[in-house]
């Protein structure tokens, strides 16, 4: 007898990469509520894409938000 996991079933298309990912909206809890994005890259998404995007893709766009804020910001002089 294994003691194999059984992995989530794919049952969404994330429409920013294509892959298949498994929603947890569905579920009691998706992970992606414990993410913290901005309202402004909540509000653009929302915009941009009709369906939930899998949790490659936020954590992409929410990394390359905050690699943009971090180069926006003035140097601190000592």
């Amino acid at each position: 007898m294994t003691n194999a996991i059984t992995p989530p079933k794919l049952d969404d298309v994330c429409p920013r990469c294509g892959g298949g990912f498994h929603c947890g909206a569905r579920d009691a809890r998706c992970a992606c509520c414990d993410m913290k994005l901005s309202e402004a890259l909540l509000k653009q998404l929302s915009q941009q894409y009709e369906r939930c995007l899998c949790l490659r893709c936020l954590t992409e766009l929410q990394a390359v938000e905050q690699r943009s804020e971090r180069s926006s910001q003035p140097a601190k002089r000592p």
